[in-house]
């Protein structure tokens, strides 16, 4: 009867890995105390910013413009490979993606191609920007901690006003280099 069990419970993850290979499931690799040392902890630095990780290229404005439904963000964006490679899909013209819900705090998309991966531990806020596993573009509404890329970050964002933008279910978000 254990052995029925364990056959039962194998074929059961692998229907679940195949219904969910198309959405925003994290990894499960397991991440040492040393992954804990390179931390990018999100919250009021020094200069009195919120954010991950701000760099000399958001100090000079490296901006992108976000189109959720009727309403308009701006994000202040990282200086990493990654963004460098989002811009140049972006200089062709603005791209749209269908956004799904995941777990309650993030809406997600695949963007059709692989991106540079520049991963870093990091706890999310809402407003943040993020690449997942070089493919999925990522719009935090929530909180979370992972290793992921850090894009950016929407600016002077109200974490209601962007869950509201957000709403529930999939949503149609364009991105705008500017």
């Amino acid at each position: 009867m254990e052995r029925y069990g364990s056959i039962v419970l194998s074929l059961l993850l692998l229907a679940v890995c195949f219904s969910c290979r198309n959405m925003c499931v994290f990894d499960e690799t397991m991440h040492s105390s040393d992954d804990m040392d390179a931390v990018a902890d999100i919250g009021d630095d020094s200069s009195g910013k919120s954010g991950v990780l701000y760099t000399e290229k958001q100090e000079k404005g490296m901006k992108m413009r976000i189109s959720i439904g009727e309403k308009e963000f701006e994000a202040t964006l990282n200086d990493n490979s990654s963004v460098d490679a989002l811009l140049g899909l972006l200089s062709s013209g603005p791209i749209s993606l269908e956004m799904s819900d995941y777990a309650g705090m993030e809406k997600c998309a695949d963007i059709g191609t692989l991106l540079p991966e520049n991963n870093v531990w990091m706890n999310t806020e809402p407003g943040d920007l993020v690449l997942y596993q070089g493919r999925t573009f990522v719009i935090y509404y929530g909180e979370n901690s992972w290793s992921l890329t850090p894009l950016g970050k929407i600016d002077d964002v109200d974490p209601a006003e962007l869950r509201e933008a957000l709403g529930r279910g999939d949503v149609l978000v364009t991105l705008h280099a500017i």
